[in-house]
């Protein structure tokens, strides 16, 4: 059954989820300047270009959920008591994205990890090679993060979602 509660406790978990996306990418970021300007290796050089471009990518989506969760939090509760007609018209069909996007992303970052790993794979015992193994490395260990940590957002966005449609039916 939704209640407040619930509603609240989804919406926290969005912006913890979003801080910690945050934090991944800066440090992410981090590492990528820092191997491409430090350590000047192919590997390294390699390593860089797909982590700072996923790194970016995912700062600027994760900070935009963090900065719209709390106004997000407010309006379903409003709509909760006041106008539970919304939570059929607007919310539900947005959760509903939500999932098809998040189920989008999650087949990529397989898609990646597979990639990236298959590329470690093939690249690893050709030295002349390094820059792209470090880009292989990057990719495979990032896409791998990122579905994790994307994983347990979808069952937290599911379980609200399964809740909603209980509560508009």
């Amino acid at each position: 059954m939704l209640t407040k509660t619930e509603i609240e406790k989804y919406f926290i978990v969005e912006k913890q989820i979003s801080l910690l996306l945050i934090v991944i990418s800066i440090i992410a970021i981090f590492i990528a300047v820092f191997c491409w300007f430090y350590w000047k290796t192919q590997l390294t050089k390699g390593a860089s270009i797909p982590l700072l471009i996923i790194a970016l990518l995912q700062f600027i989506f994760s900070f935009s959920t963090y900065k719209n969760s709390d106004k997000k939090r407010v309006d379903v509760i409003y709509a909760f008591d006041m106008n539970p007609d919304k939570l059929q018209q607007e919310e539900l069909p947005r959760m509903e994205q939500l999932l098809k996007q998040k189920s989008i992303l999650q087949y990529t970052f397989t898609i990646l990890f597979f990639a990236g790993a298959f590329l470690v794979y093939y690249y690893l015992p050709k030295s002349e090679k390094q820059f792209w193994t470090g880009f292989a490395i990057a990719v495979t260990i990032y896409s791998l993060v990122l579905f994790s940590v994307n994983f347990f957002a979808d069952k937290k966005s599911l379980h609200y979602t399964q809740q909603l449609k209980q509560k508009i039916n």
